[in-house]
């Protein structure tokens, strides 16, 4: 039996992404769908063009959360696939979703149905890959393909998507070429900008020295600099570490 899959992407202002990364997966979906925070770059015009697809445009949120279960309840079909607009798919989940919908033998069977199913997720950080610390393959696992009904979405930041109830969880392996690939900062500014612009979100409010949070900040860096092997990046391990302990250190106490 054939399986329908609905793409869901959550974007603003992301155009060269979508042309780049999305449209050229589109045929290995049944429908793509598109939720828009108001986009001005264009992004409209081009989705409109493709003919499997929908663009919904709703008001800002500052962060994707909220937006992830308006998506999914506009999805049509009961498979739906999550990515960002700075992500693509491996050629190996490329063929699996491909044998999913022609109901072919393949890993996904079974899986999102009564099982939970996590993707490693392959950073690209500086135009380096990243394969130790936070944002190694086998520490980033998303979920991303499910079966509605399955999951639960908390409208906090960085919160993500969970299984509804206690179900065996199953991480496809990075190592036989499983993964998303995330094409997550060009450059330090721009991932400081995204640090920044969540700690109005992620920031406990609280006034004069309990506004920061030095001791999290330190912690943040050894953890991934040395702990978790950050320094193996060498100069981008260093920056990744420092980065990382600024956004604890601007949550504050």
């Amino acid at each position: 039996m054939e399986n329908k899959v609905s793409l869901l992407v959550n974007c603003l202002n992301e155009v060269n992404n979508l042309k780049n990364n999305i449209i050229p997966l589109a045929h290995h979906f049944d429908e793509v769908v598109i939720v828009d925070m108001q986009s001005n770059d264009g992004s409209a015009e081009l989705i409109k063009k493709l003919d499997n697809s929908r663009f919904i445009e709703i008001e800002k949120m500052g962060y994707v959360e909220p937006a992830r279960e308006i998506g999914i309840n506009s999805c049509k079909y009961d498979y739906v696939f999550i990515l960002d607009a700075d992500e693509i798919l491996s050629e190996k989940i490329i063929l699996e979703i491909n044998r999913f919908r022609k109901g072919e033998k393949t890993e996904f069977i079974g899986l999102v149905d009564i099982k939970g199913l996590m993707i490693p997720r392959y950073n690209s950080m500086f135009s380096q890959d990243i394969t130790w610390g936070k944002f190694a393959p086998e520490n980033d696992k998303q979920l991303r393909f499910f079966k509605k009904g399955t999951v639960e979405i908390s409208s906090k930041i960085h919160s993500g998507i969970k299984f509804k109830c206690n179900m065996e969880v199953v991480t496809l392996p990075f190592s036989s070429g499983y993964y998303i690939y995330h094409f997550h900062s060009a450059t330090a500014l721009e991932f400081i900008g995204r640090v920044v612009r969540y700690a109005e979100y992620e920031n406990t409010k609280q006034p004069g020295k309990n506004s920061f949070n030095v001791t999290n900040a330190i912690k943040a860096f050894v953890k991934e600099y040395i702990l978790s092997g950050g320094y193996k990046h060498g100069k981008t391990g260093f920056a990744l570490a420092y980065i990382l302990s600024l956004r604890e250190f601007l949550k504050g106490k």
